[in-house]
């Protein structure tokens, strides 16, 4: 496994060498220390004053590390695009396998878990329109059910088969004979007059 390079130098650009060391070397630090961000800011801007090939690499593997294995794969490719050494070209080809089968693994695991979750959703709309199904039955069963029973019940018998009727009735027809013979059987009318006296 590849460390992590320094930039090389150019006589062309001291000042500007010996500044982008300095930063590739704060680099260098936070990615020992396990502070890739502050690596990967590091490593940024040293390439920005210098375009040393070994940053690049040096960034994939940050990139990496933070688990950014797209960003990674795109750094170690564009290191591999320098021509460097054949053994760091070796190396670096490895890690790009590497990664890519990482990268591989982690897709084909999201893609299972998306199935998985599509399949889960399936699964609870079917259970959802059984339960729907089931309930719309129960309702038409119970709707089935009552309209037999309506069917069933014999009409309301006449109020004339009802006792209460007949036991009206009869009470009228009591009350009325008891009132004619009352009429009937009073006395007459006691005359308010003498009968006139040449009747005889």
């Amino acid at each position: 496994m590849l460390g992590v390079l320094l930039a090389g130098g150019d006589a062309r650009a001291e000042s500007a060498e010996a500044q982008a060391k300095r930063i590739a070397m704060e680099g260098k630090k936070a990615f020992d220390t396990g502070d890739f961000m502050t690596a990967i800011s590091r490593y940024e801007a040293a390439y920005k004053l210098k375009a040393a090939p070994g940053l690049l690499f040096n960034l994939g593997q940050c990139h990496r590390k933070t688990g950014n294995l797209e960003a990674s794969l795109s750094y170690f490719k564009r290191y591999l695009e320098t021509n460097p050494p054949t053994p760091q070209a070796a190396a670096t080809e490895q890690v790009v396998a590497e990664v890519k089968a990482q990268l591989d693994a982690e897709r084909e695991k999201e893609r299972a878990a998306e199935e998985r979750r599509r399949t889960e959703e399936a699964a609870r709309q079917d259970e959802l329109r059984v339960i729907a199904a089931r309930a719309e039955a129960d309702a038409a069963a119970k709707k089935l059910q009552l309209e037999l029973t309506r069917r069933e019940l014999p009409p309301p018998p006449p109020i004339t088969s009802r006792w209460w009727f007949w036991a009206g009735i009869a009470g009228v027809v009591v009350a009325g004979a008891v009132t004619a013979t009352a009429v009937a059987t009073a006395p007459g009318p006691t005359p308010t007059t003498f009968p006139d006296i040449n009747a005889r």
